[in-house]
């Protein structure tokens, strides 16, 4: 790229454009295709920085994790990691932002049931997180950690209590759609259910990332789920 740059800085006059105007156009079009490869291999190193770090984040810790290991485990220099994140909390709140969504295909099976009952629907997106949990401990390891420390830190408390709502949103839709069709038999509403289901999955979640035996957590979550779910809303 420094060629094109002293191309331009020895050359750059009126006279010089007009005279070699086909040679201008080519070294522009050779500039623009080498920042449009540099652009590409900046996506590839951003997601990079994303995957060590939620390596990291989960092996080590939150305050154990700097710039230094990242940029070493990526091969890449401190600046490079300060350029795409400007600090560590950006980059964990990006670790998040890369968890959600790069795993929406764990969920989409229980999405796109039409025709199923809506308490099935409900119990197959239950199920989905402890199988997203089972596959992808590392990224729990880092839900469960935001929850932590957002007990004394504000920026961590905003960033769980979007993803609490997130979460607890998904199952009061489906809760809605329940009471649409039949009624729910419980003495709490279904913002209050909503709280209880979505903190015992979090208990699940909790088990099989400090248990030994995850297996048997799994397999015991997948039998008890459906008589749980349809004790606590009624449905017979």
């Amino acid at each position: 790229m420094t060629q094109y740059a002293n191309l331009f800085s020895t050359s750059f006059n009126l006279g010089y454009l007009e005279s070699h105007l086909d040679k201008v156009l080519s070294i522009c079009q050779a500039y623009s295709f080498q920042l449009f490869i540099e652009s590409m291999q900046n996506i590839d190193t951003k997601t990079k920085i994303l995957l060590t770090a939620i390596e990291l984040f989960s092996t080590k810790g939150f305050d154990k994790t700097t710039a230094t290991l990242i940029a070493a485990k990526c091969d890449i220099s401190q600046a490079s990691v300060f350029y795409h994140f400007k600090n560590k909390m950006v980059l964990f709140e990006a670790t998040l932002d890369y968890i959600i969504s790069n795993n929406k295909d764990v969920f989409e099976h229980y999405e796109h049931a039409k025709n199923e009952e809506p308490v099935d629907k409900l119990i197959r997106l239950l199920e989905a997180n402890i199988r997203w949990t089972y596959k992808f401990p590392e990224q729990a390891k880092i839900i469960i950690m935001l929850f932590n420390f957002s007990t004394w830190d504000e920026n961590f408390t905003k960033l769980s209590t979007r993803t609490i709502e997130n979460g607890k949103n998904k199952v009061l839709s489906l809760l809605n759609e329940i009471s649409e069709k039949r009624t729910i038999k419980s003495a709490l509403d279904n913002e209050k259910l909503a709280m209880i289901i979505q903190q015992y999955i979090n208990g699940v979640i909790f088990q099989i990332l400090a248990h030994k035996e995850r297996a048997k957590i799994k397999s015991s979550f997948k039998k008890s789920i459906t008589p749980f779910i349809h004790e606590l809303i009624g449905y017979n």
